[in-house]
């Protein structure tokens, strides 16, 4: 009788000891996968990525009757205006790091056959980054520190 109760406690140790090697190895395959994951899609994420975005386009000229615009005459600054768009834009980091190293600074390039009257900021964010226009008659250039002093 004690070796029939010896043989089923030892049965029972090896069943416990199986069952912890079992939770062990399910515990390191997590890991290993949960690793293996993350790094994948890590990767797979935009590390840098400027973007724009078109917040608004608008003639200001469109709508008017064809005899009323040419009886019309605007002028900006001493300069005549025979078509007058609006734009307005965002450009935004929407990668997943800082950018720290851009060689040349943003530029906005128009057609030979369109006119820079003015450029504006409406906003810059953070408020401390300073931002500088270079306006010319065929391109607007942004001028700013990459990462901004605190």
């Amino acid at each position: 009788m004690a070796a029939v109760q010896l043989s089923s406690l030892g049965l029972s140790q090896i069943a416990q000891m199986n069952e912890l090697i079992l939770a062990f190895s399910s515990l390191l395959v997590g890991i290993v996968a949960t690793v293996l994951v993350s790094r994948y899609y890590f990767r797979r994420s935009f590390d840098k990525s400027l973007t724009v975005f078109l917040h608004f386009a608008t003639s200001l000229f469109r709508g008017i009757a064809p005899e009323v615009r040419q009886a019309l005459r605007i002028e900006y600054r001493g300069v005549p205006v025979d078509e007058l768009f609006e734009i307005q834009f965002l450009i935004a980091n929407t990668g997943e790091r800082a950018i720290r190293d851009v060689i040349e600074p943003l530029s906005l390039d128009l057609p030979q056959n369109c006119s820079l009257l003015d450029a504006a900021l409406l906003h810059v964010a953070p408020p401390e980054r300073q931002v500088t226009l270079t306006k010319s008659e065929h391109q607007v250039r942004f001028e700013f520190p990459v990462l901004p002093t605190f």
